[in-house]
């Protein structure tokens, strides 16, 4: 069990490393570079081709304008989002650094739903936050064991609120540990512990 979700962590940080990657690359000209030594396009052979005339376009034949999304390189860490499903049967999905609640509440259901014997409690037990980081645990006392969240503004205040939750749990503090790579901040950072 513990390497499904040690599996999944990693899944997830892949995942989102190759969405930073892909939505790094800057689009190219459909020329590509010059070739050496040029610095330009090649010299025309033939004299200037006029435009054809056109009419100016009419106020009503012009698209709606649409209002374009923030650049991702603008939107500031703090503003990012975080998200965590868990289930009762101890399977969880997370998704950190993401531009919206929305889109990181989607991608970690969607992350859980791969590793749940209930689909659709993935769903249920979502925690998703901003300025905020998230303590993963697993805990396990003889044949019942489950995954809790724990969030704090600080990594102390999550620890505080982790260690809190396994001391009242059924569990107890003893059967209660943070999964791997289950520290992360909402706005992308990640701790290994």
């Amino acid at each position: 069990m513990l390497s499904r979700i040690a599996a999944s962590c990693v899944f997830a940080m892949l995942a989102y490393a190759a969405v930073q990657a892909q939505e790094s690359r800057q689009p190219t000209s459909p020329e590509g570079p010059p070739p050496p030594g040029q610095e330009g396009p090649p010299p025309s052979t033939q004299g200037p081709t006029p435009a054809p005339e056109r009419p100016p376009p009419r106020v009503e034949d012009a698209p709606p304008r649409q209002q374009s999304p923030q650049p991702r390189a603008e939107i500031r860490p703090s503003d990012r989002c975080g998200a965590v499903a868990y289930t009762a049967d101890g399977a969880f999905g997370a998704a950190f650094g993401i531009d919206t609640c929305e889109d990181a509440e989607r991608l970690a259901v969607d992350e859980c739903r791969r590793e749940s014997t209930d689909k659709a409690d993935c769903s249920r037990g979502v925690v998703r936050r901003t300025e905020a980081w998230f303590y993963i645990q697993f805990c396990r006392s003889g044949n019942t064991w489950g995954a809790h969240v724990s969030t704090g503004r600080t990594i102390a205040e999550a620890n505080q609120a982790a260690a809190q939750y396994a001391q009242k749990s059924p569990y107890g503090p003893g059967n209660c540990r943070l999964v791997p790579n289950g520290l992360f901040h909402s706005g992308g950072l990640h701790t290994k512990m």
